[in-house]
């Protein structure tokens, strides 16, 4: 807890000792976020989410970034995280899935590879469109069959079938760009598990 007019920050047990006594009772004090510093460590890379940053450090590799979010909301871009009231699409989306996604080029580009379903639990597919077997939700929530809100229910595939359990989500960066995360670009899960961009997948395989 913090208190301005005692100028101390104190966890909650102390502050309600010290604040017994009859002259600081009416101290008006505020509660501090703690974002209990949680690592991660998979395949060698380790990753700490706090409240607006992701650290991630990739030792074997001698790699590190780090992320600094701002606080999305409704009228976020799903892909850029920029205002889509700054820059309006020009055409209606196929799909609700697709309805958080600004007018910015690269961002309609994206959106015309996305899947246009949506899981179960709310979060739209991370998925490519036409995709034989969804991806898992990137939110780590349960795996479900997407539901869709412009396809009928005889096209809707199930999450599971042919998909290996996740071991990343959509803060994690894609093993191949090491530039943006999953959740900022169509991605796809490979045969071993992984999940990496769709297009950074495409690039990666023409230039062999």
């Amino acid at each position: 807890m913090g208190c301005n007019k005692c100028e101390s920050n104190l966890c909650g047990e102390c502050d309600q000792v010290f604040h017994l006594h009859r002259d600081r009772r009416a101290h008006a004090r505020t509660p501090i976020i703690n974002d209990g510093i949680k690592v991660d460590v998979r395949e060698k890379v380790a990753r700490t989410k706090l409240s607006l940053m992701v650290v991630t450090i990739d030792h074997s590799k001698l790699k590190a970034v780090v992320l600094l979010r701002s606080e999305t909301s409704t009228s976020s871009c799903r892909f850029c995280g920029g205002n889509i009231t700054d820059n309006l699409p020009t055409v209606i989306p196929l799909s609700s899935a697709l309805s958080s996604v600004c007018g910015l080029p690269d961002c309609q580009h994206k959106a015309s590879l996305s899947c246009l379903k949506t899981h179960s639990c709310g979060h739209n597919c991370g998925g490519i469109r036409d995709e034989k077997s969804c991806l898992p939700c990137l939110h780590g929530c349960s795996s479900s069959p997407p539901s869709s809100s412009s396809l009928s229910s005889s096209t809707e595939v199930s999450a599971d079938k042919g998909k290996k359990r996740l071991t990343q989500d959509k803060d994690d960066l894609c093993m191949i760009c090491w530039t943006d995360t999953l959740m900022e670009a169509p991605s796809l899960q490979l045969q071993c598990g992984h999940v990496v961009h769709y297009e950074c997948a495409r690039q990666l395989l023409r230039s062999r």
